[in-house]
């Protein structure tokens, strides 16, 4: 009698964990991650016809190394380092950017250049092969190209881009890491936007952020 007396408050307590755990799980808005339609070998270029979202619920955060379906431009091109299963999640870990990709992109006299810039602040939709400008911090009153409306900001540019690096930071901290081709004169960056640029990823201004947004050529920017 004293064990069933035991036992009963137990499986209440199994019972509520179970509902509670189902109730939170239900509250859980499902997020489409991407996935593919059919079985895909490694060294496979990933291309938009063998791509598939996949609703899941869980938080973001658990899920942080999949790929939200609207960032699926991304991997386009790359190579799946691994067999991935038929509506197996593709991670960013099994699409990672290498050096030979980087440079399978590149032109002659070109080199490449990578920026950080906050998710918000990329034009949506932007994929490799498109040609881009950067908006980074002005240096003053001889800003050769400022942006309207908005002072001590400047656009350089336009840029190819050549490949995206695996996303950084969650939420409104969130980066996108896009790769660019500079061209180069004599072993050098050729023009001073090119240079402004590469300064500006570096910091070098005391600048807390000195790469500000990427947008298309020939857009109103600062909108």
């Amino acid at each position: 009698m004293n064990k069933l007396a035991f036992l009963i408050p137990v499986g209440l307590g199994v019972a509520a964990g179970v509902f509670n755990f189902l109730a939170v799980r239900s509250s859980v808005k499902p997020i489409e991650l991407v996935a593919v339609n059919d079985t895909v070998k490694a060294g496979t270029p990933v291309t938009a016809s063998m791509l598939v979202p996949l609703a899941v619920r869980a938080d973001k955060e658990i899920l942080r190394s999949a790929i939200p379906w609207e960032q699926r431009g991304l991997i386009l091109g790359r190579k799946i380092s691994r067999e991935v299963m038929k509506n197996e999640l593709i991670l960013f870990t099994d699409v990672r950017l290498t050096e030979s990709d980087v440079k399978q992109n590149l032109r002659d006299n070109e080199a490449s250049l990578t920026v950080a810039v906050n998710a918000a602040k990329v034009v949506p939709g932007v994929r490799i092969g498109d040609d881009v400008v950067v908006l980074i911090q002005g240096k003053g009153d001889d800003d050769e190209t400022p942006v309207p409306g908005k002072l001590g900001v400047r656009v350089v540019g336009p840029f190819r881009v050549i490949g995206f690096g695996e996303p950084t930071g969650s939420g409104q901290n969130e980066s996108r890491v896009i790769v660019l081709a500079v061209k180069l004169r004599n072993g050098e960056l050729a023009d001073q936007g090119a240079k402004d640029l590469e300064e500006a990823t570096r910091g070098r201004r005391g600048d807390k952020s000195p790469v500000l947004g990427v947008e298309y050529p020939y857009t109103k920017i600062g909108k």
